[in-house]
């Protein structure tokens, strides 16, 4: 995480490495996805870092379980049975 971190950070929020960092030590970043949205979310607002703006942008807090994702998955192919099984 620490080098993606690095090989994605821009010259503007490089101060913020530290910020970021402790977000990875304690495993809140804890995916590449969530890194690419932290370092978006403190170029849009280099001055003013807003924490609770912060975590919601990056998605910190939210699990998703497999089966909530298959669920899903299950619900969005019922909804189009039709129109997949017309294209086959």
């Amino acid at each position: 995480m620490l080098y993606h971190l690095t090989s994605k950070i821009k010259n503007q929020i490089i101060d913020k490495i530290p910020f970021i960092t402790n977000y990875i030590i304690e495993k809140k970043l804890d995916s590449v996805q969530r890194i690419d949205a932290a370092l978006a979310h403190l170029l849009a607002n280099v001055s003013n870092i807003d924490i609770a703006k912060f975590e919601e942008s990056c998605g910190i807090g939210v699990v998703v379980l497999p089966e909530q994702i298959e669920e899903e998955v299950e619900n969005i192919i019922k909804a189009h049975k039709d129109a997949i099984l017309e294209k086959r």
